[in-house]
């Protein structure tokens, strides 16, 4: 499920709410609807009369409610759940709501764990959920490596280094955040084998979907604010966290509710990996992720 296709529903639905008006009694409805492409299922949104029971019978209210389900074709409600409920004002108010693309992708999940044909819909061609493809892990990626370099402007002989994808809160649940971080490096003139580092000088905040990456800056300037040393890669060790899936797509399964033993492993043995090669920039940040690096510690 794909936050901004779900936005652009929700989008689309309040223009048609605020004109086209829902019959009373919520038999009918305005809806708009986002296909899941891998699960051959659709999720629906609608919004129609909230009606009032009176001595046992539905009548005509003010009264608007958001419906969100899923089923296998446009026109079918299918299973799901009244999310918001209001007058027409409110409702219209709530629909444009910058957060609530992100709780209709979580109730989305959350409709299809429950349902009957759970198994069908999360693995239809494959064992492994297609949550985020590799494309679009390096697009992401991507988008965050630009948006550091044309944002952070570093002095002369500086080098820019980012973390590895950090979640918060933790554990992650659908609607979380992740945070990428930026530091700068320097060789030392006090030895080959040294190098100074800044502390962390920008963070971008970005979810599991397809929301803009936001950049926060950290500091004013660039200065040293310690001293490491380089820490040669083993070759074998490299080829072992490249084969396996990128973090984000760990990370996208165990929000989803997805997540298996090999999964925490994998995600961990990415972790790791990164602290091994720049222990320094991930000491800087445990303070910001404490749960991660909590659970980090405790894993096998």
């Amino acid at each position: 499920m794909n936050v901004s296709h779900v936005a652009a529903a929700l989008f689309r639905l309040s223009e048609r709410a605020a004109t086209e008006a829902p019959a009373t009694g919520g038999f009918t409805a305005v809806a708009e609807t986002v296909p899941l492409v891998p699960y051959e299922r659709v999720l629906r949104l609608s919004v129609a009369s909230a009606p009032k029971l009176v001595g046992g019978y539905a009548v005509p209210s003010d009264e608007r409610q958001l419906y969100v389900s899923i089923g296998e074709r446009p026109d079918q409600e299918g299973t799901g759940r009244v999310l918001l409920r209001g007058s027409t004002a409110e409702l219209l108010a709530q629909l444009r709501e910058p957060d609530l693309a992100a709780r209709v992708v979580a109730l989305g999940w959350e409709l299809m764990r429950a349902s009957a044909w759970t198994e069908v819909m999360l693995t239809p061609r494959s064992e492994t959920p297609n949550l985020l493809t590799d494309a679009t892990v390096t697009a992401r990626r991507a988008e965050i490596a630009e948006l550091l370099e044309r944002s952070l402007r570093l002095p002369q002989g500086w080098q820019l280094t980012r973390s590895c994808p950090l979640p918060e809160p933790w554990p992650l649940p659908l609607t979380g955040t992740l945070w990428v971080y930026a530091a700068a490096t320097r060789p030392s003139a006090a030895s080959p084998t040294l190098f100074e580092h800044s502390a962390p000088l920008a963070r971008v905040r970005f979810d599991l979907w397809s929301a803009p990456a936001l950049l926060e800056p950290l500091t004013a300037g660039v200065e040293a604010a310690g001293t490491a040393a380089v820490v040669p890669l083993d070759p074998a060790r490299l080829a072992e966290v490249r084969a396996l899936p990128p973090m984000e797509r760990l990370l996208a399964e165990l929000a989803a509710g997805l997540g298996t033993p090999a999964t925490t492993s994998r995600l961990a043995a990415h972790a790791r990996f990164f602290g091994a090669r720049a222990g320094w920039l991930l000491a800087a940040l445990r303070g910001w992720h404490a749960g991660f690096f909590a659970w980090l510690d405790d894993a096998d």
